[in-house]
């Protein structure tokens, strides 16, 4: 078993040793029969070539001749020519998987005054209706990205109502007594909803929104704790009884301010946050955090509202009347109009 390389090179003759030695008139150029036998050679060559890359499942296609002589040609060997070839047959047809962006998504706006829609990040788009979404853990960079955002809704609208949408994981002391300051300062009445959790910091920020416009959703928790140290402790023992004394008259101070916006009496207060806990919706409207839940307007679970056969969620069609047949296979009412 040769192989077609091994076919292709008994194909051609091979000359004579007379034939083979030069003579003196000839030595300069080859003959026409020396011509003739390498392009049968080539001939040969290239049909041998085509036929191993037509043909992969040949029992010729793994003899160790034609390897050997299609490395011979400058090549790699088979195998690994035949590899690389579905290699890249299988990245070629494989297709980039359709992800979720990774940056702010992108809606259309239309500016006042203008004809014509342009695409805007749905944070600037949110801003335009005075709607600030807090979702990060608040430390200096995002506290001064809030009050420069609240100081630029006052600069342009001192009357209208600013909305704080909270999901906060956690906060520091002093940048979240900064955005407490930015919020107590602006004339703007400010409204604040907690859509997920509000830890430590954050629920005294919503806590600290204008009375009367305090909200979060029924499945809302505020986890309600002091605040520690902002860092690691390190350094002379002196330095360090000052850094735990300025912590704790924060976390006094925030007591003070949170009984005050609660109602809840400092002693209370003092008592309560002794040790982490758990305010649910219901529990924190109870203990002054919020003002309200908000309560969507119909359950899906509701009866009332079940989605029948032959009406679209809860709502009658023209065409039938669903309290007398069921849409489905029944014979519909018509009625007029």
């Amino acid at each position: 078993d040769l192989g077609p390389f091994g076919a292709a090179m008994c194909l051609v003759p091979r000359p004579s040793s007379s034939a083979m030695e030069p003579s003196p008139a000839s030595s300069s150029r080859p003959t026409s029969s020396h011509l003739s036998r390498r392009f049968l050679a080539c001939l040969c060559l290239c049909s041998a070539v085509s036929s191993l890359a037509s043909t992969t499942d040949a029992p010729w296609a793994r003899s160790r001749g034609s390897e050997a002589a299609f490395r011979s040609l400058g090549g790699s060997s088979l195998r690994e020519s035949m590899r690389r070839r579905r290699g890249r047959t299988q990245m070629g047809a494989r297709r980039t998987p359709v992800m979720m962006p990774s940056t702010t998504p992108q809606v259309p706006y239309k500016p006042p005054g203008s004809d014509f829609y342009t695409w805007v990040d749905l944070n600037t788009r949110l801003l335009r209706d005075r709607v600030i979404f807090v979702g990060r853990f608040l430390d200096e960079e995002a506290a001064n990205q809030i009050i420069a955002t609240l100081l630029y809704l006052r600069s342009e609208d001192s009357t209208r109502p600013i909305s704080l949408y909270m999901n906060v994981p956690g906060a520091l002391m002093k940048p979240s007594l900064a955005i407490y300051d930015a919020m107590i300062g602006v004339e703007c009445p400010i409204s604040t909803l907690n859509l997920g959790l509000a830890t430590g910091m954050g629920a005294f920020l919503c806590a600290a929104g204008t009375p009367g416009q305090r909200f979060c959703l029924p499945n809302a928790r505020f986890l309600m704790q002091k605040t520690g140290m902002e860092e690691g402790m390190r350094g002379q023992a002196t330095d360090l009884a000052i850094d735990v004394a300025e912590n704790y008259k924060d976390n006094e101070r925030m007591l003070a301010k949170l009984a005050q916006h609660t109602g809840q009496s400092l002693t209370k207060i003092k008592k309560d946050f002794e040790r982490d806990f758990y305010l649910t919706a219901n529990e924190a409207k109870l203990y002054g955090v919020v003002d309200k839940v908000l309560l969507p307007k119909y359950s899906r679970s509701d009866p009332a509202m079940r989605a029948e056969f032959g009406r679209f969620e809860g709502e009658p069609q023209r065409y039938q009347d669903y309290r007398e047949s069921s849409g489905w296979g029944g014979a519909p009412s018509y009625t007029k109009g």
